[in-house]
């Protein structure tokens, strides 16, 4: 026996619709109660260089899904 079928589980209207490859997966670290903080992407940098956290210091990482957006200074940022 065999059959053929087609299961609808959502249905939305006026939504964005990306290529699952354009899809992607980032490790971002987050606070103690779980939650991620993006950094301030308005404030235009002067040059200078994070620090990176010394490999000692225990951070959560979580990981979250996004696409790359180009926006009109032409400068690639992940939004999800």
């Amino acid at each position: 026996m065999s059959c053929t079928g087609d299961i609808t589980t959502d249905t939305r209207k006026n939504v964005i619709v990306i290529p699952i490859q354009a899809l992607t997966m980032r490790d971002v670290e987050v606070d103690k109660d779980g939650k991620y903080h993006p950094p301030d992407l308005n404030k235009k940098s002067k040059g200078t260089v994070a620090l990176a956290e010394s490999s000692t210091d225990k951070t959560k990482k979580k990981e979250l899904e996004g696409v790359f957006v180009i926006n009109e200074d032409k400068i690639a940022r992940s939004v999800r």
